[in-house]
């Protein structure tokens, strides 16, 4: 088993997986063997033989705790998920704004992937080496995110991702550092 954020992996075959008062509790050939708070937890992931009792179950769902079977090579068999809620309201306006203004969230989607790769290029600067194509490459991606302001056709929003993205992609390599080059090389997008 493997804790990773609030997600807990269990991969061990004939786990048993109980509640005892507030806990999740896992047992191994009838030990147990580990032992947490189920307030914790946001998602179990089961691969394998692993058993869970129906008390657990219930406090699972009552928590809003996921919890997902796989089989022991990892493909997905099931999940299951207390009640959902959520904002009516809101979902309808979601809709209708994807319906009506799919532009606005393209811009959104594209403007959080263009700052995103611009940090990435920034911080390598200020971490490692400063570079004049690492450079060029920042000041493009800023002139590509006011683009983006302006623009209200997808298609359009479309191409601005992609020469930012084929920009990014072609000064990677320098992101790779010096001791690392021979074991790694990026040679473009497939």
């Amino acid at each position: 088993m493997k804790k990773l954020l609030n997600n807990l992996y269990i991969t061990t075959d004939g786990s048993y997986l109980h509640k005892e008062r507030e806990t999740l509790v896992i047992k191994q050939d009838r030990e147990k063997v580990f032992q947490l708070p189920l307030h914790t937890l946001n998602n179990l992931f089961c691969y394998g033989r692993i058993m869970v009792s129906p008390g657990l179950l219930a406090a699972c769902g009552e928590q809003g705790i996921g919890i997902s079977f796989f089989t022991g090579y990892g493909k997905f068999q099931s999940r299951l998920q207390g009640p959902q809620s959520g904002n009516v309201l809101l979902r309808r306006a979601q809709y209708r704004l994807a319906d009506d203004a799919p532009h606005t969230l393209a811009k959104l989607f594209v403007a959080a992937k263009v700052a995103s790769a611009r940090q990435i290029l920034m911080k390598h600067q200020r971490n490692h080496r400063k570079s004049e194509a690492l450079e060029t490459v920042v000041t493009h991606l800023v002139s590509s995110t006011r683009s983006l302001e302006k623009e209200n056709d997808v298609d359009q929003i479309r191409g601005i991702e992609g020469d930012a993205a084929a920009r990014y992609f072609a000064v990677f390599n320098e992101l790779i550092v010096e001791d690392q080059r021979a074991n790694f090389q990026f040679n473009g997008r497939t």
